[in-house]
This record gives structure tokens, C-alpha cells and sequence, in this order.
């Protein structure tokens, strides 16, 4: 059986990290996939070690891993290292664009010296082979689903927004569109799903909107997926992401894409099978927030726009069928 060290900064609560537990029972059924952490151990669980206990298990011969994926930026030199003392390092990049400059000098120094290269999204591809022509393995952020979608008079959530405290997830605007919302619908209720510090310009508006505003911070993945279900609108104001699994989730549950279309959602959601916000202007937020309030009293187009999402979510491979392939390549003689 094929041994997999997946590193990851953290397990706290974010697509990359989500969809390592999600993965994981798939992944074992065929491979030995292990997750270990640099910094550290995060509220999701999945057996999680910290790095310096797969540095112990390699240097005492105990467990030593035929392919090591790192995800995000504190992660890949570890792959480096652990790629000069024999193992396979499959680099996997989560983003059609950088967080700070370091982010950047990381990833693209990664993307040149990994032995494999995994995606999310042929965005996230399209924007590293700037830096240097090699080619990836696309493994979107896919899950199946089991289960009824709830009615769409049947839920009492207007709006939800999921997704880190980072500056690039743009509360800013979130607070932004929901109080030109306000305008239209004057009794909505909204979650905020939120994994780290509530921003003030949020805990503000929360505090003094008339609307119910429920800020719930660090939700493990099933309590999202619960809410999403029971929600209208999803949300998503980011000026860049990679494929996005909270918005692959949200059409999922059934909920209708409230999105700018950046990183891969274009190739998933066209703009019949969404709300698309074209730009971040207060205009432009404002005719999205009256196409909304429309919506909401229109469950015949709501109805539309949800089978609409859905079929282009089912012709998407899921991450660990397409991870699972990308693994069984990596092979080379030692």
C-alpha cells in the first residue's frame, strides 16, 4: 500500500483542510494517507500529527511516506526537504492568486522544484505556469452528496457567507451588500459562518443591523453544510479564489450562488446558473441586492437557477477519485 504525508500549516477550518478530513476514510481505502500539521493542530480532526513526528518516524525508519503533498505556503519547503531524502513531493496549490509577497515567492519557488503538481482548478493552473511552464493534475474540490435539498419556502436563512477572516474573502463588501439589502427586504436573517477573528466593521453591523445576524465562528464542516441547507442566497465577495468548495457546497445544498465568478467558478457556473456580481462598485452591489430581493419572492426562478447549478456540479470528478488517480502516477525508480 502506497503511504501518503499530506502537510498542511494547521487543520483549522478552510477548504484545503476540510477537504483532508473529508478525504480521509476515501483516500485510506486505498492508500496509507496520513495528515500532519506545522503550526498547529486545528479544530478538525482526522488523526492529525505535528511535522516534527513524521521527521521522527523517517529518521527511526518507522513510517516513511512514498509521495508527500504540502498545501499552502508554510508547508512546501518541508516537501523540499523531505523530497532531497527520497520521497516524491507533490506540491498542491489552492488559489488563482497570492495572499502577501512571500506567499507569492513561495509558491512559485514550489511550483518550479516539486517533483508533481496538484491544482484545484485550471484557474489556480492558468496563474502558477506564469511563473514556470510545467504542467499540473487537477483535483477539484468536489464531494458527493446524499440526501433531499430542502424546499425553497422551506428555509429560514435569507443569506449566508462562509469563509476565513482574510482580507482577499472581502467582508468589507459583505457588510457592504447586506446593508444595501436591508433596503429590500426588511426583515431577513443572515449567518455568518466565520474561521477566525470577527472583523469589526462586522461585529458592528451585526450589532446595530435590524436584520437577525447570527456570527458563528470556527463551525466544523456538517454544521455549514447544515446551514447552507437551510439557507436561500450564498454569498461569496473574494477577489480571487481557486475552485472554492464552500460555493461547490452551497449549490449543492441547494442554495443560489450570490458570487463574483473569480478563479474556477466561471467554468462551473455560468451566469444563468448563478446571481453574478460583475464588479465591486457600490452601483453594481446595489442593482445585485434588488435582483435578490426579487428572487426571494420568486421561487419559480429561484427553482431554475438551483437545477441549473446543480447539473454543472455533477459533471465535476470529486477530489478523492481524482486525487487517488493523480497518486497511483506518482511512481519513479529510486
Amino acid at each position: 500500500m502506497k503511504k501518503i504525508a499530506h502537510i498542511v500549516p494547521s487543520m483549522a477550518i478552510g477548504g484545503v483542510e476540510v477537504a483532508a478530513q473529508r478525504s480521509h476514510a476515501a483516500l485510506n481505502a486505498e492508500v496509507d494517507y496520513r495528515v500532519f500539521y506545522v503550526r498547529r493542530k486545528g479544530s478538525l480532526q482526522c488523526g492529525q500529527e505535528p511535522v516534527w513526528k513524521l521527521f521522527r518516524y523517517w529518521l527511526r525508519g518507522h513510517w516513511r511516506p512514498d509521495v508527500v503533498i504540502t498545501s499552502l505556503w508554510w508547508s512546501h519547503p518541508l516537501g523540499w526537504l523531505l523530497q532531497a531524502s527520497g520521497a516524491i513531493w507533490a506540491a498542491f496549490f489552492h488559489s488563482s492568486g497570492y495572499s502577501h509577497l512571500v506567499d507569492r515567492l513561495v509558491l512559485q519557488w514550489a511550483w518550479k522544484h516539486a517533483e508533481f503538481r496538484l491544482v484545484d482548478s485550471t484557474a489556480t493552473e492558468t496563474v502558477m505556469r506564469l511563473a514556470v511552464k510545467q504542467s499540473a493534475r487537477l483535483v477539484p474540490y468536489v464531494f458527493p452528496t446524499h440526501g433531499p435539498i430542502v424546499a425553497w419556502e422551506s428555509r429560514d436563512i435569507d443569506f449566508i457567507w462562509t469563509g476565513r477572516a482574510a482580507t482577499v474573502k472581502r467582508v468589507d463588501l459583505l457588510v457592504r451588500f447586506l446593508g444595501l439589502a436591508e433596503s429590500y427586504l426588511p426583515n431577513g436573517r443572515a449567518v455568518i459562518a466565520i474561521a477566525g477573528q470577527v472583523p469589526a466593521d462586522l461585529a458592528e453591523f451585526a450589532r446595530t443591523s435590524r436584520w437577525d445576524i447570527d456570527i458563528r465562528r470556527d463551525l466544523p464542516n456538517a454544521d455549514v453544510l447544515s446551514a447552507l441547507g437551510r439557507a436561500r442566497f450564498y454569498l461569496l465577495f473574494s477577489d480571487h479564489e481557486g475552485m472554492s468548495m464552500s460555493t461547490v457546497e452551497a449549490v449543492q445544498a441547494g442554495c443560489v450562488a450570490v458570487v463574483r465568478r473569480v478563479g474556477e467558478i466561471p467554468s462551473y457556473l455560468d451566469e444563468s446558473a448563478c446571481i453574478s456580481i460583475p464588479d465591486d462598485s457600490a452601483e453594481t452591489l446595489g442593482v445585485v441586492a434588488r435582483s435578490v430581493a426579487a428572487m426571494a419572492r420568486d421561487s419559480n426562478a429561484a427553482e431554475t437557477i438551483r437545477e441549473r447549478g446543480l447539473a454543472a456540479i455533477r459533471r465535476v470528478p470529486t477530489y478523492s477519485d481524482s486525487l487517488l488517480t493523480a497518486l497511483r502516477a506518482m511512481n519513479r525508480s529510486r
